[in-house]
């Protein structure tokens, strides 16, 4: 039986991104470059003590349209993708980037990643270039070592959730806490009248 045309659509959509991911790395793309002028620009404005409009971070991610965090890691040196000092030999630069995009999508939403899921995000990834060989024993190990030294992401030791709740309440987990607020609402564009408060009772 003749597949239909939304199949063959569908199936023609999926090819065109795998080689999109084969052949255009995402620092190369226009949407990349063009944010990074943008980030670019808020540091220097941020920086130039002449600019007298711009005296925050909050004031400049808001005038650029970046998110809180991405300013604040550029802010402390963090580099960017094209400029990490290498890629991963199994992942090349775009599928690489999907998968650091992915981590920090987990990041924002809370959600613990462990090494297997890591595992299963690459090796989704690598298959969907081509790539079907598993990836080695300590791959994940490796890679994750390498994002800890480049300042992208942090490893800890899972401990009771009873523990975690009695030392997570610091400063610093509170401002991170409405910094993520702040680049959500930023980032759907969230209305103050489609904000309302609610707890294990409801509204």
């Amino acid at each position: 039986m003749p597949r239909s045309k939304k199949e063959l659509t569908q199936r023609e959509s999926e090819e065109l991104l795998i080689r999109r991911l084969q052949k255009v790395p995402i620092y190369q793309q226009a949407l990349h470059l063009e944010r990074e002028e943008r980030i670019a620009e808020a540091i220097r404005a941020y920086r130039d003590p002449e600019n007298t409009d711009i005296t925050t971070l909050e004031i400049a991610v808001g005038v650029y349209n970046i998110l809180y965090s991405t300013m604040g890691h550029r802010k402390k040196g963090r580099r960017t993708i094209a400029n990490n000092g290498g890629h991963n030999r199994r992942l090349n630069e775009a599928a690489e980037s999907t998968l650091i995009k992915y981590c920090y999508h987990a990041e924002e939403s809370r959600y613990l990643l462990n090494y297997s899921l890591i595992t299963q995000a690459a090796s989704a990834i690598s298959r969907s270039i081509g790539d079907n060989k598993p990836l080695g024993h300590s791959w994940t190990n490796r890679w994750t070592k390498r994002m800890v030294q480049e300042g992208r992401f942090k490893t800890l030791n899972t401990t009771l959730m009873d523990i975690l709740r009695r030392t997570a309440l610091t400063r610093d987990n509170i401002q991170g806490y409405f910094n993520r607020l702040f680049d959500t609402i930023k980032m759907y564009n969230i209305q103050l009248c489609n904000m309302y408060n609610m707890d294990e009772a409801g509204f």
